[in-house]
């Protein structure tokens, strides 16, 4: 008898325990502002990631450049031949400087703006659960990407829309041309070094240097 009450009891308390994970408590208003919170730092990690990606590329790039104005201004040119093209170091650096833009671009704008667009997204939606307990028309992430997006953003029964005449732009659009246009300045750059260094090469085999008549009776 005892056993069975035992039993009896456990299966009682199981029971409870059921119900209780069945219907669990409903969050506080503390709880959720403490979720918002815990949310508005996750955007503001994946924020500080994407920056320190542009402030490194901009380093690293801003340094190989220098350099690389370095030895061109110099004149040493140190050529290596690269399918059968001879490219002078200072190109060759920009081109190295321009591939590591596009890596930049491509961790920055397809991993951390991604992840930064997903954090933004649960906020934006936690926010809108949230309008009744703190009291709020609108919530910050919300705002925050409507002036992102938006150059006028106007707010209308609570929902935040671009005013007239005006386009919705992408935050990873800009990120994308922040990397690509000094990528391609680079690389046009690498381009018209590596020809006037053809050109140059090219004119000294055609037009040698001839001893004049005066030197050669003198």
């Amino acid at each position: 008898m005892s056993a069975g009450g035992k039993g009896g009891d456990s299966d009682g308390m199981n029971t409870n325990d059921d119900s209780e994970d069945a219907n669990p408590k409903p969050l506080t208003t503390a709880h959720k502002i403490e979720i918002w919170k815990f949310a508005i730092e996750t955007q503001k990690h994946f924020a500080e990631l994407s920056l320190r990606m542009r402030q490194l590329s901009l380093a690293v790039t801003g340094a190989i450049i220098a350099f690389a104005s370095l030895l061109y201004a110099r004149g040493d040119h140190f050529p290596i031949q690269l399918a059968g093209i001879d490219i002078p170091i200072a190109a060759l650096l920009l081109l190295v400087a321009a591939a590591l833009l596009a890596l930049a671009q491509g961790l920055d704008a397809s991993v951390y703006h991604h992840m930064l667009r997903g954090a933004v997204r649960f906020n934006e939606l936690w926010e809108k659960r949230l309008r009744e307990d703190a009291h709020w028309e609108v919530g910050l992430t919300e705002t925050i990407s409507a002036y992102s997006r938006y150059d006028k953003p106007q707010l209308e029964d609570g929902k935040w829309s671009p005013a007239p005449s005006t386009r919705a732009s992408s935050a990873e659009r800009r990120i994308r041309r922040f990397y690509s246009i000094p990528a391609i300045g680079l690389l046009i750059i690498s381009i018209v070094i590596i020809w006037s260094y053809q050109s140059a090469s090219n004119g000294d085999e055609l037009h040698p240097q001839t001893v004049s008549t005066e030197d050669q009776t003198g």
